[in-house]
Protein backbone atom coordinates (compact mmCIF):
# COMPACT_ATOMS: atom_id res chain seq x y z
CA UNK A 1 0.00 0.00 0.00
CA UNK A 2 2.78 2.31 -0.32
CA UNK A 3 2.23 3.54 -3.88
CA UNK A 4 -1.58 3.71 -3.25
CA UNK A 5 -3.63 6.67 -4.23
CA UNK A 6 -4.70 8.56 -1.03
CA UNK A 7 -8.74 9.00 -0.08
CA UNK A 8 -10.58 12.14 1.47
CA UNK A 9 -12.91 9.41 3.25
CA UNK A 10 -12.31 6.11 5.35
CA UNK A 11 -15.07 4.66 3.74
CA UNK A 12 -17.35 5.29 0.70
CA UNK A 13 -20.56 7.44 1.06
CA UNK A 14 -23.12 4.60 0.82
CA UNK A 15 -21.34 1.45 1.00
CA UNK A 16 -23.04 -1.53 1.76
CA UNK A 17 -20.90 -3.88 3.90
CA UNK A 18 -23.69 -6.38 5.37
CA UNK A 19 -25.31 -7.04 2.42
CA UNK A 20 -24.41 -10.87 2.41
CA UNK A 21 -23.08 -11.21 -1.42
CA UNK A 22 -19.55 -10.95 -1.45
CA UNK A 23 -17.03 -14.07 -1.55
CA UNK A 24 -15.53 -14.95 1.46
CA UNK A 25 -11.36 -13.73 1.79
CA UNK A 26 -8.88 -16.39 1.37
CA UNK A 27 -6.68 -15.18 4.54
CA UNK A 28 -8.70 -14.49 7.59
CA UNK A 29 -5.20 -13.83 9.57
CA UNK A 30 -4.07 -11.39 7.76
CA UNK A 31 -7.39 -9.23 7.85
CA UNK A 32 -7.48 -10.02 11.58
CA UNK A 33 -3.70 -8.17 11.49
CA UNK A 34 -4.78 -5.16 9.62
CA UNK A 35 -7.71 -4.85 11.90
CA UNK A 36 -6.00 -5.19 14.73
CA UNK A 37 -2.80 -2.77 13.31
CA UNK A 38 -6.03 -0.29 12.57
CA UNK A 39 -7.64 -0.73 15.96
CA UNK A 40 -4.21 0.21 17.94
CA UNK A 41 -4.04 3.38 15.63
CA UNK A 42 -7.50 4.77 16.51
CA UNK A 43 -6.99 4.43 19.86
CA UNK A 44 -3.41 5.62 20.05
CA UNK A 45 -3.51 8.74 17.67
CA UNK A 46 -5.96 8.54 14.94
CA UNK A 47 -9.97 8.91 16.69
CA UNK A 48 -11.17 9.95 12.95
CA UNK A 49 -10.69 6.06 11.92
CA UNK A 50 -12.49 4.62 14.88
CA UNK A 51 -16.17 4.10 13.42
CA UNK A 52 -15.18 1.95 10.24
CA UNK A 53 -12.55 0.56 12.08
CA UNK A 54 -14.82 -1.02 15.10
CA UNK A 55 -17.45 -1.94 12.24
CA UNK A 56 -15.01 -3.61 10.17
CA UNK A 57 -13.74 -5.68 13.16
CA UNK A 58 -17.34 -7.48 13.51
CA UNK A 59 -16.36 -9.53 10.10
CA UNK A 60 -13.18 -10.91 12.84
CA UNK A 61 -14.39 -14.04 12.23
CA UNK A 62 -15.89 -14.08 8.81
CA UNK A 63 -14.13 -11.45 6.35
CA UNK A 64 -15.55 -11.17 3.09
CA UNK A 65 -13.49 -9.70 -0.19
CA UNK A 66 -15.69 -6.45 0.16
CA UNK A 67 -14.22 -5.90 4.12
CA UNK A 68 -10.49 -6.44 2.99
CA UNK A 69 -11.42 -3.88 0.44
CA UNK A 70 -12.62 -1.59 2.96
CA UNK A 71 -9.79 -1.88 4.92
CA UNK A 72 -7.84 -1.39 2.69
CA UNK A 73 -9.39 1.63 2.04
CA UNK A 74 -8.95 3.39 5.32
CA UNK A 75 -5.12 2.67 4.99
CA UNK A 76 -5.64 4.79 1.66
CA UNK A 77 -7.12 7.47 3.92
CA UNK A 78 -4.14 7.06 6.83
CA UNK A 79 -2.23 7.66 3.47
CA UNK A 80 -3.41 10.71 2.68
CA UNK A 81 -4.24 12.46 6.25
CA UNK A 82 -0.43 11.63 7.35
CA UNK A 83 -0.14 14.95 8.78
CA UNK A 84 -3.39 15.58 10.25
CA UNK A 85 -4.00 14.38 14.02
CA UNK A 86 -4.74 15.71 17.85
CA UNK A 87 -2.64 18.61 19.49
CA UNK A 88 -3.22 19.26 22.91
CA UNK A 89 -2.45 22.59 23.64
CA UNK A 90 -2.92 24.77 27.02
CA UNK A 91 -5.82 27.74 26.61
CA UNK A 92 -4.14 31.06 26.81
CA UNK A 93 -7.26 31.89 28.99
CA UNK A 94 -6.97 29.30 31.08
CA UNK A 95 -3.52 30.72 32.77
CA UNK A 96 -5.27 34.19 33.62
CA UNK A 97 -7.61 32.07 35.79
CA UNK A 98 -5.26 30.07 37.86
CA UNK A 99 -6.15 27.00 36.70
CA UNK A 100 -2.93 24.66 36.56
CA UNK A 101 -4.63 22.08 34.00
CA UNK A 102 -6.32 22.10 31.32
CA UNK A 103 -9.54 20.20 30.87
CA UNK A 104 -10.59 17.95 28.19
CA UNK A 105 -13.78 17.80 25.94
CA UNK A 106 -15.09 15.15 24.61
CA UNK A 107 -18.01 13.71 22.62
CA UNK A 108 -20.21 10.99 21.82
CA UNK A 109 -22.25 10.17 18.78
CA UNK A 110 -25.03 7.61 18.40
CA UNK A 111 -27.37 6.32 15.40
CA UNK A 112 -30.01 4.57 15.80
CA UNK A 113 -30.28 1.18 13.48
CA UNK A 114 -27.59 2.63 10.84
CA UNK A 115 -26.70 -1.71 10.51
CA UNK A 116 -28.76 -2.56 7.64
CA UNK A 117 -29.01 -6.35 8.50
CA UNK A 118 -29.84 -6.46 11.74
CA UNK A 119 -31.56 -2.99 12.18
CA UNK A 120 -28.90 -2.15 15.48
CA UNK A 121 -27.96 0.85 16.56
CA UNK A 122 -24.42 1.96 17.15
CA UNK A 123 -22.26 4.36 19.34
CA UNK A 124 -19.09 5.67 18.88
Amino acid sequence: MTDCNPVLTPIDKGAHLQDGKSVNYESVRMYQALIGSLTYAATSTRPDIGYITQFLSQANKDPRQRDWDAAKRVLRYLKGTRNAGIVYQRDPDEALTGRDHAVPWGYCDANYAEDAWDRRSTSG
